[in-house]
């Protein structure tokens, strides 16, 4: 890995043990998804996402129209993953864990499928 240096970080309790399971689920530790963002930030010459308030979620792309029918895009998402979770009971959409979604990419990586 070449010349390392140790960083030492306050963070909030709740948040570090949340972070670490989304990191697990992810196949990577706290250390690769700092390196992560921090790579991403020099590539960048900034913060690799908007920071902000008030993002306006309607302007983006893949969200135009779709968001129309709500008052906010909490709203939006809520009535997304509700009516997710209605397709995956009555199976006509199947639910993924993150090891499947990996396995898979891995596989169109690795050109194996």
């Amino acid at each position: 890995m070449g010349d390392t240096t140790s960083m030492n970080l306050r963070v909030d309790k709740n948040l570090k043990k949340e972070a670490e399971t989304l990191f697990d689920s992810l196949g990577i530790n706290m250390t690769t998804a700092i390196n992560i963002f921090l790579r991403q930030s020099v590539r960048n010459q900034g913060i690799p996402f908007p920071i902000t308030a008030n993002y306006d979620y309607k302007n983006i792309p893949a969200f135009k129209g779709a968001t129309s029918n709500y008052a906010n895009y909490d709203e939006y998402v809520a009535a997304s993953l509700k009516e997710a979770d209605m397709k995956v009971a009555d199976g006509t959409m199947k639910y993924y864990t993150a090891d499947e979604i990996r396995s898979k990419l891995e596989a169109v990586l690795n050109e194996t499928i």
